[in-house]
C-alpha cells in the first residue's frame, strides 16, 4: 500500500490545537530551510521580518519592505507541502487604512503562496496611538484656539488704536469742552486730533446697557476706523449705526435691520449698517456719526481724544502742553494698551497652558505604560533576537524607533483632529458663548516644535520601557518555548 500523505495544516487546524498541545512554528527564509522545517513535522513555517537582521544585515526589522517579504515568502512556498506557511507583514504595511491592509495581506496569499499572514502589535499600537491622539488633539485644539484669540486681539488693538497718544476724561464733569478740544488740537507738535463721546444707553431692560460711541466717521470712512466684518450700503438720508458682534449677538441684530436708540431727549430710528469686532466691551457697543449725535443732542463735548504727533520727537513737548488737563485725564499710548492687554491675556490663559502640559504628561504616561506592557509580552521575542546576536543596545534602538513612529502617527492624527476641534471651538462654540468671532490662526512653528518634542520623548519612554524586558539572560527569556 502507498503511504498516505499527511493532511495539509490549515489555519483552523492549527487554531484548534491552542490550549491542547504545543504548536511548533519555525522561521525559514528560503526554499531549502522551508523544506527542512516542513519535512521535520512542524505545523507552521513562518517567514518572519527578522530576515531584516539575519539575512539582509539591517540593524532591526523596520527597514524591511513588503516586496522583500513577498520575495522570501514566495521562495519558502516552493519548499512547503504540509505546514501552514505564514508571511509576516512588515512594518507600515498594516498601519494605514483597512483597505490598504487587506490589499497588502492579499498579496501574500495571491503572489507569494502564503496560507496566512501575521500581524503583531496591532491592538496595542492602536491603543497607544489612540491615547496619544486624544492628548495631542486636546493640546493642539487649545493651542490653536488660544493663539487665534491672541492674534485676533493683537490685530484688533493695532486696527482700533492707530494714534500715538490717547486721552480719556475722568467722568462727566471732566469732559472736554469745545474750547478744550480746540486748544488740544492746536498744541505744537500735534498733527491731528480726533475726539469721540462715549455713553451707555438701554436697549432691552432685561439686558445690560450698551456703550454708545459717537465718532468722527462717515459711511465712506468707517472701514478705515473700525475692524468691520460685515456691512451693507447706506442709502442717502438714512441714520447709520455700526454695532459690535457682541451687541448683535445679544440683541439678535443683522446688517440692514431697523432699530431704535434712545439718547439725548428722544428715540432715534437707525439702520444697522454693519458689524465690527470688539473684544473690549462684553455688553456690546454701537458706533454712530458724531456730527449726527451733536446735531440731535446739542452736546459737542468729548470723553476721549486721539492725538497724532508731527514727528517722533514731539512726544515730550505734547505731554508738557497737556499740563492744564493733568488732573482730568488719563493718558496712554497704543503700545501701552497693547502690552498691558496681552500681558493680562497671557496671565488669564496661564491655566490653559498648564492644562496642556498636564494633558501631554498623561498621554506620555499612558504611552509608557502601554509600551511597558507590550515589551513585557514580547520578552521571548527579544530573547530570540539576542540568541541571534542582537545586542541590548540594538533592541533598545528598535524600541525607540517604534516609539517614535507610534508617537509620530499619534501626533499627525492628533494635529489634524485638533485642527477640526479648534475650528468648531472658534466658529461655533465661541460665537454661541461670547457672541464674538476670531480669525483662525495656525501657529506652525510652536505646533511643529511641540510634535517633535512629543516624538522625542516617546522614543525615550519606549526605550526606557524595554530595559526591564532585557534584564536577565537570553536563555531564560525563551525557556517557556521549550
Amino acid at each position: 500500500d502507498q503511504p498516505s500523505t499527511p493532511a495539509k495544516w490549515t489555519a483552523p487546524r492549527v487554531a484548534a490545537l491552542k490550549g491542547r498541545e504545543k504548536i511548533v512554528a519555525v522561521t525559514a527564509f528560503d526554499v531549502g530551510s522551508a523544506r527542512f522545517v516542513d519535512e521535520s513535522g512542524a505545523q507552521v513555517v513562518l517567514v518572519g521580518d527578522s530576515l531584516g537582521m539575519t539575512v539582509l544585515g539591517h540593524a532591526n526589522t523596520l527597514p524591511v519592505t513588503l516586496d522583500e517579504m513577498l520575495h522570501h515568502t514566495r521562495a519558502a512556498s516552493r519548499g512547503v507541502k504540509r505546514a501552514l506557511l505564514v508571511g509576516d507583514m512588515p512594518f507600515l504595511s498594516y498601519h494605514g487604512t483597512l483597505e490598504q491592509t487587506l490589499l497588502n495581506a492579499g498579496r501574500f496569499l495571491q503572489e507569494a503562496g502564503a496560507d496566512a499572514v501575521k500581524i503583531e502589535g496591532g491592538a496595542e499600537r492602536a491603543a497607544l496611538v489612540a491615547a496619544l491622539v486624544s492628548a495631542v488633539s486636546l493640546t493642539v485644539s487649545m493651542v490653536i484656539m488660544v493663539s487665534s484669540f491672541r492674534a485676533s486681539v493683537d490685530e484688533w488693538l493695532v486696527r482700533l488704536l492707530p494714534a500715538d497718544l490717547y486721552l480719556r476724561t475722568a467722568g462727566e464733569a471732566a469732559l472736554f469742552s469745545v474750547d478744550d478740544q480746540a486748544r488740544i488740537a492746536a498744541i505744537d507738535g500735534v498733527a491731528r486730533a480726533e475726539f469721540l463721546r462715549q455713553d451707555t444707553i438701554a436697549i432691552d431692560p432685561a439686558l445690560p446697557r450698551v456703550t454708545l460711541i459717537a465718532r468722527d466717521v462717515t459711511p465712506q470712512t468707517i472701514g478705515e476706523r473700525l475692524p468691520l466684518i460685515e456691512s451693507v450700503p447706506v442709502p442717502p438720508g438714512v441714520f447709520p449705526a455700526w454695532v459690535s458682534e457682541v451687541a448683535a449677538g445679544l440683541h439678535g441684530w443683522r446688517p440692514g435691520d431697523r432699530i431704535e436708540l434712545a439718547f439725548g431727549e428722544g428715540r432715534h430710528s437707525v439702520i444697522v449698517a454693519g458689524l465690527w469686532r470688539d473684544y473690549g466691551r462684553t455688553n456690546g457697543a454701537i458706533v454712530i456719526e458724531r456730527a449726527r449725535y451733536v446735531s440731535l443732542t446739542g452736546d459737542a463735548r468729548a470723553s476721549d481724544a486721539g492725538l497724532w504727533y508731527v514727528g517722533a520727537g514731539d512726544a515730550e513737548r505734547v505731554s508738557d502742553a497737556l499740563a492744564p488737563w493733568h488732573d482730568r485725564i488719563e493718558r496712554f499710548t497704543a503700545g501701552d494698551v497693547r502690552r498691558v492687554s496681552l500681558a493680562i491675556f497671557d496671565r488669564t490663559f496661564a491655566v490653559t497652558y498648564g492644562l496642556e502640559v498636564v494633558s501631554i504628561v498623561i498621554g506620555l504616561t499612558g504611552l509608557s505604560a502601554g509600551f511597558g506592557a507590550s515589551v513585557a509580552a514580547r520578552r521571548r521575542e527579544f530573547g530570540v533576537l539576542r540568541h541571534l546576536g542582537a545586542t541590548r543596545r540594538r533592541i533598545r534602538a528598535l524600541l525607540a524607533t517604534e516609539g517614535a513612529v507610534v508617537a509620530a502617527t499619534g501626533v499627525v492624527i492628533g494635529v489634524a483632529t485638533g485642527w477640526v476641534v479648534s475650528f468648531v471651538l472658534i466658529h461655533v462654540v465661541n460665537r454661541q458663548s461670547f457672541h464674538w468671532g476670531m480669525d483662525l490662526h495656525f501657529p506652525v512653528g510652536p505646533i511643529a516644535l511641540f510634535g517633535a518634542v512629543v516624538v522625542a520623548l516617546a522614543a525615550v519612554v519606549a526605550a526606557a520601557s524595554g530595559r526591564r524586558a532585557m534584564q536577565g539572560d537570553a536563555v531564560a527569556a525563551v525557556r517557556e518555548d521549550w
